[in-house]
């Protein structure tokens, strides 16, 4: 219930980032339902993430790129650094912060299909 209305009273304080905020309560819903990612360490090796342009996004996590050739190409696909840092603010639940980062329009096209795609895994893998 905390998550849903500090989602809902955002909405009205920040009318130009409603999307964000649907990222907010998304990722964070998840985790809450148990299906939670961990964007600071790859999923494969457990290794803290290392800053680099791009990053490799599966079902199951944040891959190093010294992890990725291990895995099945069509399952995979790169997002840059920004989308990562807003997908560890979002995890930290760090309000303040989200509300001031600064990004390309193609990061929330990003952070859009990185929902999509996890949101259709998610399904499919619990639907069972």
């Amino acid at each position: 219930w905390d998550l849903l209305e500090i989602s809902l009273r955002l909405t009205g304080a920040w009318q130009r980032n409603v999307y964000l905020i649907y990222q907010f309560f998304f990722w964070n819903f998840l985790k809450l339902a148990g299906f939670g990612l961990d964007f600071s360490r790859c999923f494969v090796c457990q290794k803290k993430l290392k800053p680099q342009p791009d990053f490799i996004f599966t079902n199951q996590g944040i891959v190093c790129f010294q992890c990725a050739p291990k895995l099945r190409k069509k399952t995979t696909f790169k997002i840059n650094q920004q989308t990562l840092k807003i997908l560890k603010v979002i995890e930290e639940k760090d309000l303040e912060l989200l509300g001031r980062l600064k990004f390309k329009p193609e990061v929330l096209k990003e952070l859009k299909v990185i929902s999509n795609y996890y949101l259709n895994f998610a399904k499919r893998k619990f639907a069972k």
